[in-house]
């Protein structure tokens, strides 16, 4: 389901393990599950992101929980406890979940976030977001394919990123300081390509 896509959640209660592998957009600061029940032990999971890293305070009522979090981070950030491909890059930290209340910090630094300019849609209307069909980033060049189903001749999307943005094709850029910028893309509903080279 999304809700299970967006958490990442698996429990082997035998074991006493949980793997928590959530997919937070990169607008949301921060997400609370409550009521996760590993064995014996009922856990409260609160993640904060943010562009330096990701923080886990955990509140566990009954006994000690082994845990993998590997919470998905910004394309190509870098750090110890940190691992990468073109397509995705994960945090990787194993730990053990004491009774009562800790918090648990997995720094990144570098890469890059996708942010959608979502459109609600009205009752009854299919959705007018742009789709994003592929992306790969390889020696700081990020492309992205996408689908505009909107017959608006202008769609946006926000990136995201501390890397200074050199030079975009198949798009216009509005740069937002050490923060990114706002891509436009232009033209008729289809296919489109995005290039975005960004400084070492």
């Amino acid at each position: 389901s999304t809700i299970q896509g967006l958490l990442g959640l698996r429990v082997d209660g035998v074991a006493k393990r949980l793997t928590f592998a959530p997919h937070l957009p990169p607008d949301w600061p921060s997400l609370t599950v409550r009521h996760v029940h590993v064995g014996s032990a009922e856990l409260t999971l609160g993640v904060t992101q943010s562009p330096t890293g990701i923080q886990l305070q955990v509140h566990n009522e009954g006994e000690p929980v082994s845990m993998d979090f590997n919470p998905q981070l910004p394309l190509g950030a870098t750090g110890a406890q940190v691992e990468q491909n073109s397509q995705d890059t994960h945090g990787r930290m194993e730990l053990t979940l004491p009774v009562g209340d800790s918090t648990h910090t997995l720094p990144f630094s570098g890469g890059v976030a996708i942010v959608p300019d979502s459109k609600t849609p009205k009752i009854g209307e299919p959705s007018r977001t742009m789709k994003f069909t592929a992306v790969s980033l390889k020696n700081r060049v990020l492309t992205l394919e996408v689908d505009r189903v909107s017959e608006d001749e202008v769609t946006y999307f926000q990136l995201r990123t501390p890397w200074k943005i050199e030079s975009v094709t198949g798009a216009e850029i509005t740069p937002g300081g050490h923060q990114g910028g706002q891509v436009k893309v232009q033209g008729p509903p289809g296919h489109a390509k995005v290039t975005v080279h960004f400084g070492s």
